[in-house]
């Protein structure tokens, strides 16, 4: 409208920073519409909207990280059907040696105390209260 301006008298009307006010001009000048002169501007609808850069950058944040899970799950399902491969191998073999076996339990009446058992003070009963 013809006329030249100092980003800091901007800053001071709008009342933000002049880092802002520069931020923003660099926003807009990756738009279509500084493409466009000043009487297309004012005069001519692109019909296409952007949206704002912080949509821009969380997009792009949510598209990798979602292309990372993608590599996370493909290494997890091959690790799984690795495994489950090795797994219906042992069992075909019936070579079980090598999968985990838990220990059997066999209960040793020296170390476990009667039912019963006389306490310290000579009382019968279920034990300390």
């Amino acid at each position: 409208h013809g006329c030249n301006r100092q980003i800091g008298d901007i800053a001071k009307i709008v009342r933000n920073a002049s880092s802002t006010i520069c931020k923003r001009l660099k926003e807009f000048s990756e738009t279509a519409s500084s493409k466009l002169s000043i009487e297309e501007f004012e005069n001519v609808d692109l019909g296409e909207e952007e949206d704002p850069p912080a949509f821009k950058a969380l997009k792009h944040r949510n598209k990798t990280k979602e292309m990372e899970m993608e590599e996370v799950m493909l290494e997890v399902s091959a690790y799984k059907e690795r495994l489950e491969q090795e797994i219906t191998s042992e069992v075909a073999d019936n070579d079980t040696s090598s999968l985990y076996q838990p220990p059997q339990f066999t209960p040793d009446s020296s170390s476990c105390p009667a039912p019963h058992s006389t306490s310290l003070n000579g009382s019968t009963g279920q034990g300390l209260r």
